[in-house]
């Protein structure tokens, strides 16, 4: 696996972060997603506690002037739209637009669609729908949804590749189990059962694709077996993929080996998938959300010297992010 890193062409802008809940979604309430939209903002920002995560931001503040790149943060399984904040602030200090989702039925409360269809498609299906609510009314004075970037972390970098133009072939997963066997749990009887209802939905429709997208940001990729080389040639964002080790090391991989656009292929010793999200208060690891615990501040510090300070190198090479206007 090739190591590498950005390095910062220019010092980033410096912006007050800001956020707002939303809810957005059509005449069928079971289509609508919830999200939290990051954004650089004219007010101050201070701390703010949503439930039991503390956040820090200007709640509701008023965008500032300018058309600002999307990033879309599609989280791992078991997470929500809460799991990366912090990462989402860094962002939009750094000048970006963030729509962090919660994902139906593939969340801290409710994971019936693990490892189905819907885990993938469903993904798509939710951020086209934010893309397409942004476009309007008063977001699209400082959203730019033609510079999209996708952080996806375990399912959600195989959502963010079919959105970017890649194919599903199921060979590809068939092959992979062949060389694994049963001990690898991705090759389990019930996790076989319930991917096998991807060939439902092959061939892929060209509505899965989303314009605008010029960059992804893969952590800890769960279905990369989904892909082959060839259903894998329709992506032309840049890629930039974040590997933890032997829980994804074969996944991580095959991405770097078959994306053609591969920017970085970066291995984050030292860390799982709960030191990606933002650290939780002590307790609250056992009450509402699985993937995150107290993170110890050695992790912290490679978390924000390996993941968060390369993500906002690479989102700012390959969505050119403006300044003010």
């Amino acid at each position: 696996l090739l190591l590498a890193s950005c390095s910062p062409e220019k010092q980033m802008p410096r912006y007050n972060a800001a956020f707002s809940l939303i809810l957005a979604g059509g005449e069928n309430r079971q289509d609508w997603v919830e999200f939290i939209l990051w954004y650089p903002g004219k007010k101050a920002e201070s701390d703010v506690e949503l439930g039991d995560v503390t956040l820090r931001g200007a709640r509701n503040a008023s965008p500032l002037n300018g058309k600002f790149p999307l990033i879309i943060i599609s989280h791992d399984t078991g997470g929500d739209k809460l799991s990366y904040h912090d990462t989402a602030r860094q962002l939009a200090a750094a000048g970006f637009v963030v729509a962090a989702p919660t994902h139906s039925r593939d969340n801290s409360r409710d994971m019936s669609n693990v490892y189905t269809a819907e885990q993938i498609f469903g993904r798509t299906k939710e951020i086209r729908l934010i893309v397409d609510f942004l476009n309007r009314g008063n977001y699209q004075d400082f959203v730019d949804t033609s510079r999209i970037g996708i952080m996806g972390i375990g399912s959600g970098a195989a959502a963010a590749l079919v959105l970017a133009g890649a194919k599903i072939d199921i060979s590809g997963y068939s092959a992979y189990c062949t060389g694994t066997g049963k001990e690898d749990n991705l090759c389990s009887d019930w996790v076989k059962q319930r991917l096998t209802t991807l060939s439902f939905y092959l061939p892929q429709s060209p509505q899965e694709t989303l314009p605008g997208i010029q960059a992804l940001a893969l952590a800890a990729p769960s279905h990369a077996m989904l892909f082959t080389k060839a259903s894998l040639e329709g992506v032309q964002a840049r890629a930039q993929i974040f590997d933890i080790g032997a829980e994804t090391q074969v996944q991580s991989e095959h991405l770097c080996k078959n994306l053609s656009a591969v920017s970085d292929c970066l291995n984050l010793s030292g860390l799982d998938r709960r030191d990606l999200s933002a650290p939780c208060r002590e307790g609250v690891f056992y009450e509402t959300i699985w993937q995150c615990d107290p993170v110890p501040e050695d992790s912290l510090k490679i978390r924000e010297a390996q993941f968060n300070a390369n993500l906002l190198t690479f989102f700012s090479s390959y969505l050119r992010n403006n300044s003010l206007q």
